[in-house]
Formats: C-alpha cells, sequence, structure tokens
C-alpha cells in the first residue's frame, strides 16, 4: 500500500473570517493608495494625507 508523505492541512475559514480579513486589507494596506480612491471613499478611510490641519 502506498502513503502520501503530503501531511493534509485544514485551510477551511469562515465567511465572516474572510470579510475580517479583507475590511482590515482595505483599511490598512489600500488606505491612501492613489488607486484606492474609490475605497477610501466607500469604506470612509481616513487619508493618510490629511493631518486634520486646514
Amino acid at each position: 500500500m502506498w502513503y502520501s508523505a503530503v501531511e493534509e492541512k485544514d485551510v477551511s475559514t469562515t465567511y465572516d473570517a474572510v470579510i475580517s480579513l479583507k475590511e482590515k486589507m482595505i483599511k490598512h494596506v489600500l488606505n491612501g493608495r492613489w488607486f484606492c480612491s474609490v475605497l477610501d471613499e466607500a469604506y470612509n478611510n481616513k487619508s493618510l494625507w490629511d493631518d486634520g490641519e486646514s
């Protein structure tokens, strides 16, 4: 009998975990990038370039 040397990993995750990670990526990684202005507006991300003094 042949056995695989590769260990199976549980890669399942919940929908909520995926959505949570997506929101973290949008707010903390993509925030302020020139190509993400639509995402910043949709998620009400604070501008990284605005120091609050106008």
